[in-house]
């Protein structure tokens, strides 16, 4: 009984540990008649106005957001997907090795903003996503998770 205590504890510290936050943001002047309706993404591109990012982040969450919504294989009005990375967080893997969980959170913040082939703004949101993978993060790849995480996140979000 002790035994599954202990693990329902460890499980709940874990999921704990790890948060994906949507803000949906009105866009001013959105094309009425093409909000809500079916869109397929025919062009994903990407910014960073964060501080520091590693090398491979943009290519690595570029295609990451290309392979979650298709890019435009669902059919429907044609859209183009702009992100702008606005903080990036990772913390190392010998800081993960020492200090687990209390060596504080990754952090992946993207704003998006989807227009039509005139550039008219369709929708805007942010993805936050938020993770501590505790003493695992030492021998994971803590960037990828949260790319792919963050991705999903953003073809969930187009998907509503």
């Amino acid at each position: 009984m002790l035994r599954i205590t202990m693990i329902a504890a460890a499980s709940a510290l874990l999921l704990a540990g790890c948060s994906t936050n949507v803000k949906e943001t009105p866009a001013s002047g959105a094309t009425p008649h093409l909000v809500g309706q079916s869109l397929a993404v025919k062009s994903v591109h990407g910014q960073a106005t964060a501080a520091s990012l590693p090398g491979d982040l943009m290519p690595r969450l570029t295609q990451a957001i290309q392979g979650e919504v298709g890019n435009g294989a669902s059919g429907g009005n044609p859209a183009n997907l702009e992100f702008n990375v606005v903080d990036y967080k990772e913390v190392s893997g010998a800081a993960r090795a020492l200090g687990g969980m209390l060596a504080g959170s990754n952090r992946l913040h993207v704003a998006v903003t989807l227009r039509d082939p005139s550039g008219a703004v369709l929708r805007q949101f942010e993805v936050d996503r938020k993770s501590n993978p505790g003493a695992l993060g030492a021998i994971t790849d803590q960037e990828g998770g949260l790319i792919t995480t963050t991705a999903k996140a953003i073809a969930e979000t187009l998907a509503k």
